[in-house]
């Protein structure tokens, strides 16, 4: 009786947000059962609390970080919240060969070229059809999901062995294609040549229910590549999300509508308009950029991602420095993200010719970059 009102109590308050008397209550119903599973809502419990060291700790103490991929995963996203890369690793030293097949076929950042062709390892003049045939013979003999090669491939960008990072970033897709960090990261990580991703693109097993997530992964890829057809397959895109949209309205019963504020008079879709800004931002069409990515940040203020590093190049290369100085203030003072930030301000002095300051902030960026795989 005691341990159903427990474990009642440790969702409701979950499902509250309230992360202390979360843990409260579990901790009393893993003293009551004693069960790994009570210990995995424990730990779950700490990790939402940012107790990270405290989560790993305890799956560590109960022998329970292989028992399971839920498991696993908790022990590497608390390691890698704690910047613990090493330690990372150090969890697949004593374990099956299977944790140490990568050295089979791929080779560390510090190896020479001429040891990569030695071993025909030259990843980047490999076919994208040869790595990801590499890629399903791992998935074959694999017994941990594509989350674990997700947090893998974070792991070795952390500590700037790229191709590790892109054969664990490669299984995960070859399993799921649908885990899209994994797909981000590939490219934002530029782990691969333009032709390869091309190429991966079309060969990723996608069910033919997920047309529409090739066409979103499609608009990033168009985003990165000077491709002269990438805009109109934005375009493309967004008239089918509003399509999409007006069908949705039809078949509900609420008579609401939210306003048109995007492009094509369809809701905003930041994502879509961020992929849209970039490719105006390879095309050097600063003016263009600078209103995309200033209107995703008008719609999502807190968004860290690809649209402020586009906002912010944008009002350098445009020489908005007041915007660009309050813009650089608003992210030091609210946004803790160093690399943003540096970044904004290293802009900042470069645009008012401080040049001497401006590389000290701009070398910050290039410091800080290798361990922050995200």
């Amino acid at each position: 009786m005691e341990q159903q009102r427990l474990a009642v109590l440790v969702q409701q308050s979950l499902a509250q947000y309230d992360n202390t008397t979360a843990s409260f209550y579990a901790q009393n119903l893993l003293t009551i059962t004693n069960k790994d599973e009570d210990a995995k809502v424990l730990a779950d419990c700490y990790f939402r609390s940012k107790q990270y060291h405290r989560a790993f700790h305890l799956i560590k103490s109960r022998n329970l970080v292989f028992k399971d991929d839920q498991f696993l995963q908790l022990a590497l996203q608390s390691l890698i919240e704690t910047g613990q890369w090493e330690e990372c690793l150090d969890l697949f030293e004593n374990q099956e060969e299977e944790w140490r097949s990568l050295d089979l076929y791929v080779s560390t950042s510090s190896s020479s070229s001429q040891e990569q062709q030695a071993a025909g390892l030259d990843i980047k003049k490999m076919r994208m059809s040869q790595l990801l045939q590499n890629a399903a013979k791992r998935v074959a003999s694999w017994k941990w999901g594509p989350e674990v090669d997700l947090s893998r491939a974070r792991i070795y960008l952390a500590l700037d062995q790229r191709n590790r990072a892109l054969i664990c970033l490669l299984r995960a897709l070859f399993s799921r294609p649908t885990l899209f960090q994994a797909f981000d990261l590939l490219l934002d990580h530029h782990l691969l040549t333009s032709l390869q991703e091309v190429e991966l693109l079309k060969l990723l097993p996608f069910d033919p229910q997920d047309s529409f997530i090739v066409d979103l992964y499609q608009s990033k890829l168009s985003s990165f590549h000077k491709d002269s057809g990438a805009g109109k397959k934005i375009t493309d895109l967004e008239a089918r999300l509003k399509e999409s949209m007006g069908v949705a309205s039809r078949l509900s019963f609420s008579e609401e509508r939210p306003k048109p504020v995007g492009p094509n008079n369809s809701v905003a879709n930041t994502y879509l308009l961020t992929c849209r800004a970039a490719f105006h931002a390879q095309h050097f069409d600063h003016h263009q950029a600078y209103q995309l990515s200033k209107k995703v940040l008008e719609i999502d203020p807190f968004n860290m991602d690809d649209a402020q590093f586009i906002y912010i190049t944008s009002l350098k290369e445009l020489k908005l420095k007041n915007e660009l100085y309050l813009h650089s203030h608003k992210l030091v003072d609210k946004f803790p993200h160093p690399i943003l930030s540096w970044y904004a301000v290293a802009c900042y002095y470069l645009t008012i010719e401080k040049l001497d300051l401006a590389r000290q902030y701009f070398s910050k960026v290039t410091r800080e970059v290798p361990t922050d795989p995200l």
